[in-house]
């Protein structure tokens, strides 16, 4: 599991300009709910504007998205929101 939180947790890898790109765009993905709205579940945007946000592919990028991320908070709360 260790090697899988790579991206995020490793200081100089973090510090890299590529991975600085890789972890912008990871979070272009992810969309969290307005504050004020009764439903707090984070949702992965996968075709827009085609089609409502999928269960199924936000579990294909999960671990891209949010485990080599390290954004553990938004991973629980997906895993939370599906259950």
């Amino acid at each position: 599991m260790s090697d899988i939180l790579i991206l995020a947790a490793h200081p100089d890898l973090a510090q890299s300009r590529v991975n600085q790109a890789m972890l912008r765009a990871a979070r272009e993905f992810i969309v969290e709910p307005p504050a004020d709205s009764v439903n707090q579940s984070i949702n992965v945007i996968t075709q827009f504007p085609w089609s409502p946000p999928s269960g199924r592919d936000a579990l294909i990028g999960f671990t891209g998205l949010f485990l080599c991320t390290g954004n553990l908070a938004a991973a629980a709360n997906l895993l939370q929101s599906m259950a």
